[in-house]
């Protein structure tokens, strides 16, 4: 699982050329698949806070999505809150170069840092996925259920979609559909 390997990634400083890695071989196989119906599909690749703030990363990324002949917005992107933290203006920057080009952003992990709806007003994305620690006990706990709400009612105020993380069972979906999330992951 990513969570294996990933922080041994980022701790030896190689998240962005696995960030690199991933988005130049995903690009490759959906474009050799294309004409197996991959089109109409949405694919989603998370980026590393390091990734986000390389400037060299991000023109390549850049490069390498203006050149694919894959259609806008089959390859979209998300980042964490702690990637927007280490660089707000570069995430901003490459978000916006990307959705120029077709492609759509989530906000992942939402609700895990305290300056989470400050950066909403900075980040123009399309898709704000409620951090699963909110998500897992709702059910039961009031409190996280008036926190979920709270960043559905506001996402949907700012023409946000809201993904609920973590819904790993029908009392939880019922729960998170009551609410009105967009998406369960």
């Amino acid at each position: 699982p990513p969570g294996a390997f990933l922080p041994s990634a980022e701790r030896y400083g190689l998240s962005i050329k696995l960030d690199e890695w991933v988005v130049t071989n995903l690009l490759k196989s959906l474009f050799l698949h294309e004409s197996f119906n991959a089109g109409g599909r949405h694919y989603w690749v998370n980026l590393s806070g390091a990734s986000v703030g390389d400037p060299k990363f991000c023109q390549k990324l850049l490069n390498l999505m203006k050149d694919s002949p894959l259609p806008p917005g089959m390859v979209n992107f998300e980042i964490t809150e702690t990637a927007v933290i280490r660089s707000v203006n570069e995430a901003a920057r490459l978000i916006s170069a990307l959705k120029e080009m077709g492609c759509a952003f989530a906000f992942d992990d939402f609700g895990s840092g305290l300056s989470s709806f400050g950066y909403l007003k900075k980040l123009k994305v399309d898709y704000l996925k409620i951090d699963g620690m909110f998500v897992r006990d709702i059910v039961s706990d009031k409190t996280d259920r008036i926190f979920v709400k709270s960043i559905i009612d506001i996402a949907h105020t700012l023409n946000i979609k809201a993904i609920a993380e973590f819904v790993e069972d029908d009392e939880i979906l019922e729960v998170i559909r009551s609410l009105g999330a967009d998406y369960v992951q």
